[in-house]
């Protein structure tokens, strides 16, 4: 028995392909994908050769229906629906998870993050271990599961700056993790809420989403106003100069956006004089993080609806990926496997 895949093969490239469906072994479940978001790490595959390996089925943000058990499974059973969280198989015994840092466990790193180093969900079966899925609920639909792993980086960012009740944030960058992070903020009292980004059609969703301000990064004057937390979403390596320029006299700077090119901070003497600290956010932890993330979507706290651009067929990914990629008229594109 064969399925359709999406893999990034060795030449850096996409293709859609044949592969037989993966059977469970002892401690896993197949699951029947039902829905698969579109990463900014996905379309950017190509540029983190040194991190992805290839050939891969690209896809970390699914959920689906179990299909079938491996022996010894016992959370789940056949016909449960459930979100895979692709980062939750930390070892438990590198020094990161000793001290309760399971989001950058070092095995995990070095190869056990489902859709990065192993087959993901871009496919219409995927296989993975049971302790990584949690149970999806009757009310939550398959397209809001897909959320649930970017909602955790963004959680996890937020929650690390220390927002709170009162707190003026700026937000750099108004895609998925931006959009998310600003409804974050805004559950855990942030009063006031800037985003800078450059594509005035996210603007518009992030006002739709919380923001109190929208500004084009061309129309910001950092000398203005400065803020208590200023989180920046963006991945871009001059943006760091922009946090910090935006940050407040003791603030906190939380980085949360991935980029593999070289930071210079040009004004050193700034960032000392005003005693900001940079920090950097990665991933999420599964007891903690992912879970809240799950509570955020169940209670309506977070709403994603708005920020699904389209669901389309694994068979149409090419387009997919093309509107994926464009800033004024996407911030979510999610694949439909089952379709």
């Amino acid at each position: 028995m064969t399925m359709q895949a999406l893999v990034f093969n060795a030449d850096a490239e996409l293709e859609l392909s044949r592969r037989p469906v993966p059977e469970p072994t002892e401690g896993q479940v197949l699951i029947q994908v039902e829905r698969c978001g579109i990463c900014g790490t996905d379309l950017h595959a190509a540029q983190m050769l040194s991190f992805i390996r290839t050939p891969l089925i690209l896809g970390h943000e699914f959920t689906g229906i179990v299909t079938a058990v491996g022996a010894g499974v016992e959370n789940v059973a056949t016909g449960d629906a459930v979100i895979v969280n692709p980062s939750g198989a930390s070892c438990g015994e590198c020094s990161s998870c000793l001290r309760g840092l399971t989001n950058i466990c070092q095995k995990m790193m070095d190869g056990d993050s489902y859709g990065l180093q192993r087959d993901g969900g871009m496919a219409e079966y995927a296989v993975v271990p049971a302790r990584i899925v949690h149970p999806r609920s009757e009310s939550m639909s398959a397209t809001t599961a897909a959320w649930a792993e970017p909602l955790s980086v963004a959680y996890r960012g937020v929650t690390r700056s220390g927002v709170g009740t009162g707190d003026s944030i700026a937000i750099l960058g108004a895609g998925p993790i931006g959009q998310l992070a600003l409804q974050v903020a805004k559950a855990a009292g942030a009063e006031e809420r800037l985003v800078v980004e450059m594509s005035e059609f996210r603007r518009q969703m992030a006002a739709r989403c919380g923001a109190t301000e929208t500004i084009s990064p061309a129309d910001l004057d950092p000398s203005e106003r400065f803020f208590d937390v200023v989180i920046d979403c963006t991945g871009a390596p001059a943006a760091v100069n922009t946090d910090l320029e935006l940050v407040d006299y003791g603030g906190k700077i939380m980085v949360i956006g991935s980029n593999t090119s070289p930071v210079t901070i040009d004004n050193p003497l700034l960032a000392q004089l005003k005693e900001a600290s940079f920090n950097w956010s990665l991933c999420y932890r599964d007891d903690v993080e992912f879970a809240a993330a799950l509570e955020l979507l169940e209670s309506g706290k977070v709403d994603v609806e708005p920020l699904t651009t389209a669901v389309m067929p694994l068979s149409e990914y090419a387009d997919a990926f093309a509107a994926a990629r464009n800033a004024e008229g996407a911030i979510k594109v999610v694949l439909d496997p089952s379709a």
